[in-house]
């Protein structure tokens, strides 16, 4: 009975509380007691949100932290290679093949010299001389007498080969046909027997193989460039004007017995002339100004140096760049100098002009001595 009465009076006191809740609030709030448990529910869920949050930015934080030391690690040691790293890349850079060091040694502080060996053919072996930043290899000299021996040639018997070493130690190889004066009637066919030992040896060919023509001390280069990219036409002509004016500067008497006029008007080419304008030689200094023989022209061709347009009179320049005016006026007319094709007759100057080039614009007359190598320019 005392249970039955407790229960009643609770009943009283709970709807007391109800209708004094709605006389302070307009409302009984009783019923966010009963909320509370989905407010806790609710916050619990917000506390785990932010704990995975927390953990997503540790684990991006940790990936970024690992990138960055794996780009760091590589920079540094990008920067911080082996000499011997250094070496091998720079061999395989220069002949394009994968290379290791067998051998090591110092020649003095600050110098050494490595022996290489080439991965795929280990019966190859050469040597590098590391001084500071620089790199001297001797494998083109092995590589060109790899090939000559294996040349089986009734040509090779013309060929003088030379064998040597630095002072450093690296090898050194020459294969050359020696020619005089009296040569020049045959000296396309050793020119030719040249060209026959670079398509044997075809892409392995290297245009820093030492095979020439030797005049004497100097030396005549047919081949200079790789076998898919030589004009035989071409070799053969240059190769002819080169040793001409070898020989005009040494025998030209001699010369003048054994070759005719058509032949020393057709290669007596010397490369450089001296200018000399109104008759002043302009003196070379930084900006030489010379008249260049080119053999892809055929023609001699004067490089527009400030130092030369300044002297004509007429001209005022307008600009110039370190050695070459850029424009400059004449006769009325604004020309413009840069790397294009000369077109007078819209008054653009390329950095050369040939000698009718030189004839229409300034009315020049212009008169080659090649016995002085000079190249007499008068303009009114």
């Amino acid at each position: 009975m005392a249970d039955k009465q407790e229960w009643e009076e609770l009943e009283k006191w709970y709807t007391g509380k109800q209708e004094k809740n709605k006389e302070r609030y307009g409302f009984d709030n009783s019923i966010l007691e009963e909320k509370k448990p989905l407010k806790e529910s609710v916050r619990t869920t917000m506390h785990s949100v932010v704990e995975m949050k927390s953990i997503v930015w540790i684990i991006l934080v940790a990936l970024c932290c690992i990138l960055i030391f794996f780009i760091l690690n590589r920079l540094y040691f990008a920067t911080h290679k082996t000499d011997e790293q250094k070496v091998i890349e720079t061999a395989k850079s220069l002949y394009g093949m994968d290379c290791s060091v067998v051998q090591k040694e110092t020649i003095i502080e600050g110098k050494d010299k490595y022996t290489l060996q080439v991965v795929n053919q280990p019966e190859i072996t050469f040597q590098c001389v590391k001084t500071g930043g620089g790199y001297a290899f001797d494998y083109t000299s092995y590589s060109h007498q790899r090939y000559f021996k294996q040349w089986e040639s009734e040509k090779k018997e013309q060929f003088v080969v030379e064998e040597d070493t630095t002072t450093d130690g690296l090898f050194q190889y020459e294969t050359y046909i020696p020619v005089t004066v009296e040569d020049f009637e045959v000296i396309e066919n050793k020119i030719n027997d040249i060209g026959e030992f670079v398509e044997y040896a075809g892409e392995n060919y290297s245009p820093f193989w030492n095979v020439y023509l030797a005049y004497g001390e100097s030396r005549i280069y047919p081949y200079t460039g790789m076998p898919s990219q030589i004009n035989k036409e071409e070799a053969v002509e240059e190769s002819k004007r080169t040793f001409v004016n070898y020989i005009m500067k040494r025998e030209p008497e001699k010369a003048r017995q054994l070759y005719s006029t058509e032949i020393l008007d057709t290669y007596w080419k010397p490369t450089a002339l001296k200018v000399v304008l109104n008759g002043q030689e302009i003196p070379i200094t930084n900006s030489v100004v010379q008249m260049y023989y080119s053999s892809q022209g055929g023609e001699y061709a004067l490089q527009l140096y400030t130092e030369f347009v300044k002297q004509i009179n007429g001209v005022e320049i307008i600009s110039r760049a370190e050695m070459m005016p850029r424009e400059f006026t004449y006769e009325g007319h604004t020309y413009t100098i840069s790397n294009q094709d000369t077109n007078l007759e819209k008054y653009q100057l390329g950095y050369t002009l040939s000698l009718q080039e030189l004839e229409e614009l300034f009315h020049a007359k212009v008169e080659l001595d090649k016995e002085e190598e000079k190249a007499f320019i008068t303009i009114p």
